[in-house]
């Protein structure tokens, strides 16, 4: 089970919390997803009687519905949806409290959010796992999902050229570290101005290449790219904001899957 932060499990909120990616296989953790459903019977109680928070200050679609139907409630667990999104975490009381007692109501904590801060400061004040369903740093819940389709395609990560092109944002941030961690050659094709911001983005690289470009590179020198097997990686979103904001503010508003 993929469970960026939480005492036992780090607390950074990150991919770069689930280190058995340098051992394993992103399919090897989730293997059972790819099981024909007469066998889904054998995980229909895997996660009874578990109860999980699905606690979000921001909107969202398909990562409610993933987490709470397809995830939990098909392996038996009770999800319980906490919508924040008209009382941000922290104003009313602290996240430290906040933590306290959600630690005593529930098994597991998946938090959707805006600052990464609050992902991190809800881990260390909380006796249980706290996964990181977004927030304007990272989406590793997301780049897990997708790594599993490359390998599903592919076999492997390990060697594979994946370039994303795009804006450097909190997707950005996850597709580089998982696809680091499982031997992946990098590319990360950005304008200026919109580059990374992961500060610490050379941990995790193990064997593989990672490059920053301006430029996109030619098709045939990537294996995971729009147009080919791999149909999920050019992002060139579209925030909202206009033409005149500035790059930071593009950067912060973590709008994604």
């Amino acid at each position: 089970m993929f469970l960026p932060g939480g005492r036992a499990h780090g607390r950074r909120g990150s991919v770069l919390d689930c280190r058995s990616f340098q051992r394993r296989s992103a399919r090897d953790h989730e293997a059972w997803t790819r099981r024909p459903s007469a066998t889904l019977a054998s995980i229909a109680t895997r996660l009874t009687p578990s109860k999980w928070l699905l606690v979000f200050e921001k909107v969202s679609l398909r990562t409610r519905l993933a987490f709470e139907t397809v995830g939990i409630n098909t392996m038996g667990g009770n999800a319980i949806f906490v919508d924040q999104t008209s009382s941000p975490l922290g104003e009313r009381e602290t996240i430290a409290d906040v933590a306290k007692n959600l630690e005593r109501w529930a098994d597991v904590i998946v938090l959707r959010t805006y600052a990464h801060d609050t992902i991190t400061e809800m881990a260390a004040n909380s006796r249980v796992p706290v996964i990181n369903a977004l927030s304007d740093f990272e989406h590793p819940c997301q780049a897990l999902a997708d790594f599993m389709t490359i390998e599903e395609h592919f076999g492997t990560a390990a060697g594979l050229n994946f370039t994303y092109v795009g804006d450097g944002n909190n997707v950005c941030h996850s597709l580089m570290l998982t696809g680091a961690q499982l031997g992946a050659n990098v590319t990360v094709a950005t304008p200026r101005g919109y580059s990374p911001r992961y500060r610490d983005r050379d941990q995790g690289a193990g064997h593989c290449r990672r490059q920053w470009v301006r430029d996109p590179p030619p098709a045939r020198s990537s294996d995971c790219r729009r147009g080919r097997r791999c149909n999920l990686y050019r992002r060139l979103r579209q925030h909202g904001h206009g033409g005149t904001s500035r790059p930071s503010e593009r950067l912060s508003s973590g709008r994604s899957r």
